[in-house]
C-alpha cells in the first residue's frame, strides 16, 4: 500500500470519526437530558431509555476505537488474499499439465 493510499485513507477515517465524535455528542446530550427528566419525574421508563442510549454510545466509541486502532498492515493482508486466486489458478493449470 502506498502512502497516498494511506493517506486518502486516513482521511476518509478521519472524517467518520469526525461524523461519530458529533453522534457520541449528540447522544451524551440526550442521555443526560432524559436522565434530568427521570430523577424531576420519578420515571422509570426515563431511565431505562436512558440506559439504552448509554449502549448505543457505548457502541459509537466502540467504532471510533476501531477506525482509530486498525492496522493499515491489516489491509495489506487483504490485498494479498485478493491476488492469491491468480496464483492459485495458474498453479493448478501446472498441476493439471495444462497450458
Amino acid at each position: 500500500m502506498n502512502r497516498y493510499e494511506i493517506r486518502d485513507l486516513k482521511k476518509s477515517r478521519d472524517k467518520q470519526i469526525n461524523n461519530l465524535s458529533k453522534l457520541l455528542k449528540l447522544l451524551v446530550a440526550a442521555e443526560w437530558e432524559m436522565i434530568t427528566i427521570a430523577n424531576e419525574k420519578n420515571d422509570n421508563v426515563s431511565y431505562k431509555a436512558a440506559k439504552t442510549i448509554s449502549e448505543a454510545s457505548k457502541s459509537v466509541q466502540l467504532s471510533i476505537s476501531q477506525l482509530i486502532l486498525t492496522d493499515f498492515s491489516s489491509i495489506e493482508k487483504v490485498r494479498t488474499n485478493k491476488s492469491n486466486p491468480e496464483s492459485i489458478s495458474s498453479l493448478k493449470k501446472v498441476v493439471l499439465g495444462k497450458k
